[in-house]
């Protein structure tokens, strides 16, 4: 055969189905079959509910030669801001984590906590979720003291009503390739099962920290960290330290990706306590057919 055919891939490095469609007519880009004879998707986009403004059969915004597309793998930057919901919460500057993958393949999750009680421990390395969904609605989205306590939601820090707290507000999802991700998942295992949990003090800052994880991940993956701002608008470039610059100027520095703070939202009810009935019966001064509680009949006022 010649070289050309014995060659398996195709246009964006793509793999051919020459075995089933004969000889460069199909070419598998993962979520759907492209065909090349008719210059035709076969199926409809599955992420066209993201994008109401361009048609399902439409590849990479119609800009093939500036973009590329993978395969529906994707980084997505997690960071839970500051908030004066959970004034006992272990982040008071806030947090960031990290998950790699797909809803069809699943997603890694990653987190570097620090627990309250042990801020050398709190290391959450590769666990699964089938979803973003999943994720969303996990104890993981929530405000805990420690997060390998056994306990579910029945740790997770709540309102005065009784309702779980939401921990991630925003998520920022960056495509990725199949082999990126491998990359990513071996880089960020690797560093989260050394590093120790510190935090700045004394002389020498100790930086293994909660946004050390997606700066391991986005270094792996060859994106930009948001660590510096070179166009901060003066003659110095800006170093940013806490968890929402850092993520704002991820953003910044990786304008490709998309906001996902929509999906995940916590949506469930799980873990929220039922408030306690507040009695709201007569007082004293009524007709004597409601008692106040604990106390003997009560005379009718004269």
């Amino acid at each position: 055969p010649s070289l050309s055919a014995a060659y398996k891939f195709g246009f964006n490095g793509k793999e051919k189905m020459d075995e089933v469609s004969g000889e460069g007519n199909d070419i598998d880009f993962g979520a759907r079959i492209y065909d090349s004879r008719l210059g035709r998707w076969m199926s409809l986009d599955p992420l066209m509910k993201k994008y109401p403004s361009l048609s399902p059969y439409n590849y990479v915004d119609n800009s093939p030669i500036y973009s590329k597309d993978g395969d529906g793998r994707d980084i997505i930057v997690l960071c839970a801001p500051p908030t004066k919901a959970d004034p006992q919460g272990s982040h008071p500057t806030g947090h960031q984590a990290l998950l790699v993958g797909n809803d069809k393949e699943g997603w890694n999750y990653y987190s570097f906590d620090g627990h309250k009680t042990d801020e050398t421990d709190g290391k959450t390395i590769s666990k699964k979720f089938g979803s973003l969904k999943e994720f969303a609605n996990s104890e993981h989205n929530t405000y805990k003291d420690n997060y390998d306590d056994g306990k579910g939601f029945e740790s997770s820090h709540k309102t005065a009503d009784g309702k779980v707290i939401q921990r991630f507000e925003m998520g920022y999802k960056i495509t990725t390739l199949p082999e990126t991700d491998k990359i990513v998942n071996e880089k960020v295992n690797t560093y989260l099962s050394a590093a120790t949990y510190g935090v700045f003090g004394g002389l020498v800052p100790v930086r293994e920290v909660c946004t050390d994880v997606p700066k391991v991940a986005l270094n792996a993956a060859g994106l930009k960290n948001g660590e510096v701002d070179m166009h901060s608008g003066t003659q110095y470039p800006t170093v940013n330290f806490m968890p929402v610059p850092i993520y704002n100027q991820i953003k910044k520095n990786n304008p490709g990706g998309i906001d996902v703070d929509g999906e995940i939202k916590r949506t469930s009810t799980e873990g929220d306590k039922t408030p306690i009935p507040v009695d709201i019966r007569p007082s004293t001064m009524d007709d004597g057919v409601y008692p106040p509680r604990g106390s003997g009949p009560v005379r009718k006022p004269m």
